[in-house]
């Protein structure tokens, strides 16, 4: 991205609000080529309004199930220049009714978190969407991106590492490899906290990226991260 480009990104003051997550899931995302990229869980549109100025393919299509944060990814991805941005209102889970005859050549997620019933249900419905399976399910997700891509096909997430084994096996139940995968851990010493990971829909080997330390020794942030940052004006 044109280090000259700086987004302006909007978010409510209560409810849903995107966080460092969207930043390293769009930094790690490679498009291949990708012409087609939808960007399933889409929230307020952060990561798709991210790739879109990266140049990281050509068409998007931002999938929400809320109207409300829908209507705040239109305006944030109203800054995506050239490329071409439909927000659609909709259930992931009815993605493969939603979108037939397997249009994406991409599928990028930020997905909520945890399993239902696990830990505390923020009380704010926004926020236990976001971060509870409630209206979806990590099998959910990987089923609804191998009905809608292309054969090839790439679906990058971000997901906590303790779902790590769960989601490889998923992915093999649903007819994808492990393409590149990258842990996120906050300091170099600390175990992971989050894994990054590109499965392609068909036979691919793996390659096993460097961590990424969110933070330096000191506690500040660490440098890659400061540059990852920087590479969107931020």
């Amino acid at each position: 991205m044109d280090g000259a480009k700086r987004l302006t990104l909007s978010q409510h003051d209560r409810g849903y609000r995107y966080n460092r997550d969207s930043f390293i899931l769009a930094s790690f995302f490679e498009p291949h080529g990708a012409a087609a990229v939808a960007d399933f869980c889409a929230g307020s549109g952060v990561v798709t309004a991210l790739l879109a100025v990266s140049g990281k393919g050509r068409r998007f299509v931002a999938l929400e199930l809320s109207p409300r944060l829908a209507a705040l990814a239109r305006r944030n991805v109203s800054q995506s220049g050239g490329a071409s941005v439909e927000v659609v209102v909709g259930d992931v889970m009815a993605a493969s009714s939603l979108f037939r005859g397997r249009p994406f050549d991409a599928v990028i997620s930020n997905p909520p978190y945890r399993k239902a019933g696990s830990g505390r249900v923020n009380p704010d419905p926004e926020k236990a969407l976001a971060r509870h399976e409630i209206a979806m399910t990590l099998e959910g997700l990987v089923r609804a991106a191998a009905a809608t891509l292309k054969p090839g096909g790439t679906l990058t997430v971000v997901m906590l590492h303790a779902r790590l084994n769960e989601y490889l096996a998923l992915l093999t139940q649903n007819g994808f490899k492990p393409a590149r995968m990258r842990e996120v851990r906050s300091f170099a010493a600390s175990p992971p906290i989050l894994f990054l990971l590109e499965a392609r829909l068909g036979e691919s080997a793996l390659d096993t990226l460097p961590p990424l330390i969110l933070k330096s020794d000191e506690g500040g942030d660490s440098d890659e991260f400061k540059s990852l940052m920087a590479a969107y004006g931020l």
